[in-house]
């Protein structure tokens, strides 16, 4: 990101494959109709709710879990992790799946691969 460009800027273009220009379409009416609050209050709520949070601070997640992620995802880089480090907080984690050419949204980027994975998982889990 660089600070000394504007936000009010064309967005680059082409679009990527997976961005339909309907759901495109729809998203830009949206925020034409209701502006940008609601994605940026997404942002302001992020330091409550850590402090909020912090009665949960070393929780462990038990529920059986999958995790796909893309190789191309920047946050990744900021906050590396390992499938070791995950189930020390998450010891029910069944397993993972890195994408190649995907990027911070999965399932946008590669439903079909995303959806097979889900199904897969689904069928692993038992109720009790």
């Amino acid at each position: 990101m660089d600070p000394a460009r504007s936000l009010h800027r064309a967005a680059p273009g082409p679009l990527p494959s997976w961005a339909e220009p309907d759901y495109v379409a729809y998203n830009v009416a949206e925020f034409q109709r209701t502006g940008f609050h609601g994605a940026l209050n997404y942002y302001r709520a992020a330091e409550p709710y850590f402090y909020l949070s912090a009665p949960w601070k070393g929780a462990r997640i038990t529920q059986p879990s999958f995790f796909i992620w893309g190789k191309a995802d920047g946050l990744k880089e900021l906050y590396p992790l390992t499938m070791d480090q995950m189930r020390s907080g998450v010891p029910s984690l069944i397993g993972g799946l890195e994408l190649d050419n995907v990027g911070h949204w999965v399932q946008h980027e590669a439903p079909d691969v995303v959806n097979e994975q889900l199904v897969k998982f689904l069928q692993t889990v038992t109720t009790t």
